[in-house]
């Protein structure tokens, strides 16, 4: 597995590997036997047509951007991504983040960009639906792509990151494998609309089909994280026999499990959870999550840079084939949860 930033104001405000290789293909492996990837065919609405490349002549200063979808830490080492990829080219990607990971605070991100003249975008998306006019805007202008969470019908040039059903697909099978005779789930993430959450839950529900699992309860924060652990509260005291809960977000893995030890549940109840923050990575070492999954912002933001200055000196023949870069993603456990932390360990010292 693949697995780069001077901020421009305003800035975030936040500061082995054959075994991981093996799970992260075991886990597409599981999407392939289930005969099923979950990804749309929106080729119609990629075409050349649709989808413009903008090139500059040689030599060219490039003016890059990288605005994720939230401040939340799990975009920290997207910040070292970007370091690499500017140690090896010299060219300077800005991350810009929304404080709150609402629409108006990206658009109005995205439109200054294109008012200053940026070349290349990258996007992770907070709605599909809502921002894909945006996005076509933008990118009549300069070179858009998505990463993290896509937005599958708009005029982006490619999509940079994790299958996300497949993630889904992977994180269901846990489930099913922690809760053999049935249960139910509640369900935790920063917001239902966004395409990664729409994909990873599609996967999800895909591997309860046949099963006595039921999803029970599904709640989003908006990246409040009070919001989110009153949440968690508020399940364990309106399902007290609830089984399972199941974090979709990074962020969402560490406040359950400070909600299950304030509450004395973590032997009663299983946590399954997105594992990219150390909060969640302690909870899987000590037993109160049993399974992680993980991709990494690092992977997607320094192939995504690579990606926009490829498109700007080469233009429409650096778009990768079905406008695609799968980054992977691997699931993470006891057994290696050591290779794991070293490899973010490698990632964050660029």
């Amino acid at each position: 597995m693949v697995l780069g930033m001077r901020p421009m104001k305003p800035e975030c405000p936040r500061n082995g590997r054959a075994r991981l290789a093996v799970t992260v293909l075991f886990a597409i492996g599981l999407a392939v036997a289930a005969g099923c990837t979950g990804r749309r065919d929106d080729a119609a609405d990629r075409s050349s047509g649709a989808s413009r490349v903008h090139t500059v002549p040689p030599g060219t200063s490039l003016k890059l951007a990288l605005v994720p979808n939230s401040d939340s830490r799990f975009w920290d080492l997207a910040r070292h991504g970007l370091n690499k990829f500017e140690q090896e080219t010299g060219i300077k990607v800005d991350m810009i983040c929304p404080p709150h990971g609402d629409l108006d605070e990206q658009k109005q991100i995205i439109d200054d960009l294109v008012a200053r003249g940026y070349h290349g975008l990258m996007v992770s998306v907070v709605s599909p639906q809502e921002q894909t006019p945006l996005l076509n805007r933008a990118a009549t202008t300069l070179n858009v792509i998505t990463v993290d969470s896509d937005a599958p019908r708009s005029r982006r040039l490619a999509f940079v990151g994790p299958r996300h059903y497949d993630m889904g697909l992977a994180i269901g099978m846990s489930v099913v494998r922690l809760l053999p005779d049935g249960g139910t789930v509640a369900v935790f993430c920063g917001d239902l609309r966004a395409e990664n959450v729409v994909q990873r839950l599609g996967g999800i529900q895909d591997a309860f089909r046949q099963q006595d699992i039921r999803i029970v309860s599904q709640n989003e924060d908006l990246t409040d994280l009070a919001r989110s652990r009153q949440q968690v509260t508020d399940v364990l005291r309106n399902h007290p026999d609830i089984d399972m809960l199941m974090g979709l977000w990074s962020y969402n893995g560490g406040i359950i499990r400070s909600v299950l030890k304030a509450e004395g549940k973590t032997d009663t109840v299983k946590v399954v959870a997105f594992a990219e923050e150390e909060e969640a990575l302690e909870g899987i070492r000590e037993g109160t999550i049993q399974y992680g999954v993980a991709q990494t912002a690092f992977d997607f933001a320094y192939l995504g840079a690579r990606l926009l200055r490829d498109l700007a000196y080469e233009g429409e023949s650096a778009i990768p084939p079905g406008g695609e870069l799968n980054t992977g993603f691997v699931l993470v456990d006891q057994h290696n949860l050591g290779e794991f932390r070293d490899t973010v360990t490698r990632q964050s010292s660029y």
